[in-house]
């Protein structure tokens, strides 16, 4: 990965054009600077598709 990966294009949020359900999941997060960071949050959320199957 060449450069910092803070140099991209700013992402808009997504609207929510479906009604809520009970099985909604919403997660919001912050990661701080660093390559370190990034991993951790992506390690993480990683197996959270798995986590939500069983849910």
């Amino acid at each position: 990965m060449v450069g910092s990966s803070w140099d991209r294009v700013p992402i808009d949020s997504q609207s929510i054009d479906a009604p809520l359900s009970r099985a909604a999941v919403f997660l919001t997060l912050t990661v701080a600077e660093g390559r370190e960071s990034l991993q951790a949050v992506a390690g993480v959320l990683d197996g959270l598709d798995d986590l939500i199957k069983t849910v």
